[in-house]
Order: C-alpha cells, then sequence, then structure tokens
C-alpha cells in the first residue's frame, strides 16, 4: 500500500484520495503521509471497528519516512 499512495501522491497530488481499512501490519501508513503532504485526504476506519486493527492504528499514528 505504501509504494501505491506514494506514486499516487507523486502522479495526482492534492487530487489523491487514500483509504485505509483493516489489516495487519504497517502497510499504507507511510504511503498516507505522502498523500497528506500532497494536499490530498486520507481516510482510515476506526481501530475498533476493524477485523485487525493493525494497519489502521498505524496509519492513525503516521509513518515514521516523512
Amino acid at each position: 500500500a505504501d509504494v501505491l499512495f506514494e506514486s499516487m501522491a507523486e502522479s495526482l497530488g492534492s487530487r489523491s484520495i487514500a483509504v485505509v481499512l483493516t489489516g495487519t501490519g504497517t502497510d499504507g501508513a507511510i504511503g498516507l503521509q505522502a498523500v497528506k503532504l500532497a494536499g490530498g485526504k486520507i481516510i482510515v476506519q476506526e481501530a475498533e471497528s476493524a477485523e485487525f486493527s493493525g494497519m489502521p492504528t498505524a496509519a492513525l499514528q503516521g509513518g515514521t519516512k516523512y
């Protein structure tokens, strides 16, 4: 997800919309920061409603690359 979101941020800038739903691990967190820095919109599922909360939690805590 990070590679997809970073590519989208680079290509689409403020027209980007990135969504992270249920999942394990931290994939997507750094890419979301790239979308946010490019002026795009990010949507993250609430960790409490996710079957697996790893990805939403990591996304809300932000990436470490940016």
